[in-house]
């Protein structure tokens, strides 16, 4: 395995340090030909390749595309060190919203499998849904300051689920609540946390025929 300068790796770590990164969460891959540093939680990698004189710098994280970059220096060839860095920290820190979503859902799903039959919605179940989407409305457009195109998605999506009650069974519907909602939030950009609020609001306001779980879930 080849391996970089002590001097030179020791420029890196500092490097991962100074982003605010752990060098721990970084390994030096053995299993390549070219000296190669992977970011261990996610696909991240940079290799360097060449020697003093013509560096290439062969790079990519996050959502950034791959790139080969040829520097005539090391100094250079460590710039592009930092802005890999900077690529991972910001993947890092950015929140993955279907994820948290799908991670909600499971632990909402923990208590709904209990509590809830995919049974039809009786006619004042339906309209309880109606009324407390309403509700629903008016706490993210207080909560969010929504934009008169945010409030007409929103509109439409309640709608939409005002709709699905009449068709689905109880937690086929939430199941459709929770995926709405998510989209809604990400198209209208609101805070990560923004879709578990809203999600938690409602089923708080409907708990009463959802079963006790959804109360304590509220609470948090």
């Amino acid at each position: 395995m080849k391996k970089l300068e002590k001097w030179k790796s020791n420029q890196v770590f500092e490097a991962v340090e100074a982003a605010g990164l752990n060098p721990t969460e970084f390994d030096w891959d053995d299993s390549t030909d070219d000296i190669c540093l992977r970011h261990r939680w996610s696909e991240a990698y940079f290799f360097f390749i060449g020697a003093p004189g013509r560096y290439i710098a062969r790079y990519a994280a996050g959502d950034e595309r791959a790139v080969d970059v040829q520097k005539f220096s090391w100094e250079a060839l460590m710039s592009s060190v930092g802005l890999w860095l900077s690529y991972i920290k910001r993947d890092v820190e950015t929140p993955d919203l279907w994820a948290e979503l799908q991670r909600e859902t499971e632990l909402l799903g923990d208590a709904w499998r209990d509590a809830v039959e995919n049974a039809p919605f009786t006619p004042n179940e339906r309209a309880d849904v109606a009324r407390q989407l309403q509700e629903l409305r008016r706490y993210v457009q207080d909560a969010y300051s929504l934009s008169e195109r945010q409030l007409s998605d929103l509109d439409s999506k309640i709608d939409f689920l005002v709709d699905a009650a009449a068709r689905l069974g109880r937690k086929d519907w939430l199941v459709v609540f929770i995926g709405t909602m998510a989209g809604f939030v990400l198209v209208a950009v609101l805070p990560p946390d923004a879709a578990r609020h809203i999600v938690l609001a409602f089923l708080s306001g409907i708990s009463h025929w959802l079963g006790h779980g959804f109360r304590e879930l509220g609470s948090g």
